[in-house]
């Protein structure tokens, strides 16, 4: 069954209902689910789907020969082409009326068996295909690579896109559709353990119970999520070793370059170019308070991927004891009783998704467009103070705290919010409370008198 992706899909079926050539660059990290957008978005489409490998120059073409043969109706013919430029050419010509969709999956490994590839399109394009009715679209997993060598300035195919997409993971609104019969606690837990990866929803069962999932699907060393995030290095980087070292350090509480690079025995300067990559890879995040300059020594670094951090977090320091096949013993021990501390900024992530939606849907006092999380000094009570969401439009800001607690939220965490905006230097203040289990009376008393300005949600609310 295919899930969600539903802007996506609609970007895809109006450029291929455009006259004319069309130019898409999709990219995404591993797993993301851009192959299978695609396949789903050929069918019934005119469509030639090659897909690249870890080839030379000459098997590459080879194969897409042989896979363009196949399309065009002569699968009989042996001899591949002498050139790219000849197979494009031949493309070309059926494309001069005709509209073929042609998906060049895993496009960075092309690239790298003949780094002319790019040149190559950026010409025919120019002279051949811009007049005809090709829908030509990259797609690759490497985001630096795309976003340097396709979309970039120096790129020689800067310009000639019509459209770009970097698909995201899904949103825990589409994520759940992974799991309709599960509450939506459990729901959020599956999203907070595999993150918005539809190939890693997909490894969970919807007819078992999330424990069962965890304990066999993730705990037990023959499974495929065991040990994916090692394997995921392996395929992306040529230091997998070192990485690992950095991700161990930001889980176990290294959040500052300096941090880090004490921790893996590195300079600040090398730890940074690494941090930087599995940042690109959109593993880690980098992290400001809002407001305050990029330049900023308050900079800190977080795992981005929810998976990630679970694995961090509960597989990687328990291998020795699951290699004894001790998954149910970690279950009950360590993950269980940790579990809904460790959903407590899955929520606040969850929380910064509904603000998004209901933003768009004009449910908030005004439009915002920069939101994130602040911190910093607090200079009345003199230590150190966090608020979960900041969402302004530069001048209006809508202060926010998530509570993942199984007691409803009273009158005193309230009143505690409303205080908040006296860190922050904004000229008016609208405040939004997100509890798990809801809030006392105390705490709808508060917001009734609060001409509007406190709203209050609960989980079921979202």
């Amino acid at each position: 069954m295919f899930i969600g992706r539903t802007r996506e899909m609609e970007t895809l079926q109006r450029l291929s209902a455009t006259p004319g050539f069309q130019f898409l660059v999709l990219y995404g990290r591993r797993r993301v689910g851009k192959t299978t957008l695609l396949s789903e978005f050929c069918r019934g489409q005119n469509a030639l789907f090659f897909v690249a490998d870890e080839f030379d120059e000459k098997t590459s073409l080879d194969r897409f020969s042989r896979q363009l043969f196949a399309w065009a109706g002569l699968a009989d013919l042996t001899q591949p082409f002498a050139s790219w430029d000849t197979a494009f050419e031949f493309l070309a010509k059926r494309t001069e009326r005709e509209r073929v969709v042609l998906v060049l999956d895993e496009y960075p490994y092309l690239a790298e068996a003949y780094p002319r590839i790019s040149s190559l399109l950026q010409n025919l394009i120019d002279h051949r295909f811009g007049s005809g009715q090709l829908f030509l679209i990259l797609c690759g997993s490497s985001v630096g690579f795309m976003e340097r060598e396709v979309l970039g300035e120096k790129s020689p195919l800067f310009g000639r896109r019509t459209a770009q997409i970097q698909l995201q993971p899904l949103s825990f609104a589409e994520s759940r559709l992974f799991f309709p019969e599960w509450t939506a606690e459990d729901q959020l837990g599956a999203y907070g353990i595999l993150g918005g990866i539809p190939q890693y929803l997909r490894q969970f069962d919807p007819d078992r119970t999330i424990a069962d999932n965890v304990r066999e699907r993730l705990l037990e060393k023959t499974a495929y999520l065991y040990e994916e995030p090692k394997n995921l290095l392996r395929q992306e980087l040529r230091q997998p070793a070192l990485y690992h070292s950095i991700l161990t350090a930001v889980a176990g509480g290294a959040s500052k370059i300096g941090e880090i690079a004490h921790k893996i025995g590195e300079p600040s300067d090398k730890a940074a170019k690494y941090v930087g990559t599995l940042v690109e890879l959109r593993i880690l995040k980098r992290e400001l308070p809002i407001g305050v300059p990029a330049s900023s020594r308050k900079t800190v670094y977080q795992l981005e991927d929810a998976f990630f951090s679970f694995w961090y977090r509960f597989v990687f320091p328990s291998t020795s004891a699951l290699a004894q096949g001790m998954g149910g013993a970690i279950w009950s021990s360590r993950v269980e009783p940790c579990l809904n501390d460790y959903l407590g900024p899955v929520f606040e992530e969850v929380c910064r998704e509904t603000m998004w939606r209901w933003n768009q849907s004009g449910r908030w006092p005004f439009v915002f467009d920069r939101m994130g999380r602040w911190w910093g000094n607090d200079v009345l009570l003199r230590r150190e103070a966090e608020i979960d969401i900041v969402a302004t439009d530069g001048r209006k800001a809508l202060v926010g705290e998530c509570r993942w607690r199984n007691e409803p939220v009273g009158r005193a965490d309230v009143e505690a919010l409303l205080d908040r905006g006296r860190l922050l230097h904004f000229e008016d203040y609208y405040y939004v409370f997100f509890a798990k289990r809801g809030f006392r009376a105390g705490a709808k008393a508060v917001a009734a008198h609060s001409e509007g300005r406190l709203t209050l949600v609960s989980f079921a609310d979202m």
